[in-house]
């Protein structure tokens, strides 16, 4: 699954195994905010393996429309209990900052 957004000289190819995506790979200029946006979401998709079946005709023509299968596939409800250190963080004794 390809596009090309010829306004903002950007391609973008969704690599996908099955109806999840595995993958992505985005060429464009670093400082488009869109660019920032959308590589959180698209590493949050790859991340939480979520299942994106119901969007990936949508994707394909539209594969610069990453929120709307974000937010619908609830990825973000599947990425929230997790963390770097593989356990629950907890404040040391009476300090308010999680370690």
């Amino acid at each position: 699954m390809t596009g090309l957004k010829s306004d903002r000289s950007a391609y973008r190819k969704l690599l996908w195994t099955g109806d999840r995506l595995t993958g992505a790979i985005i060429v464009g200029l670093s400082s488009a905010i869109w660019t920032t946006n959308d590589i959180g979401m698209l590493k949050g998709l790859v991340h939480s393996q979520v299942s994106l079946a119901r969007f990936k005709d949508y994707l394909r023509k539209n594969p610069f429309d990453i929120k709307p299968a974000y937010i619908a596939s609830k990825a973000t409800s599947k990425l929230l209990p997790q963390t770097v250190l593989g356990r629950p963080s907890k404040a040391p004794g009476t300090t308010p900052v999680a370690v």
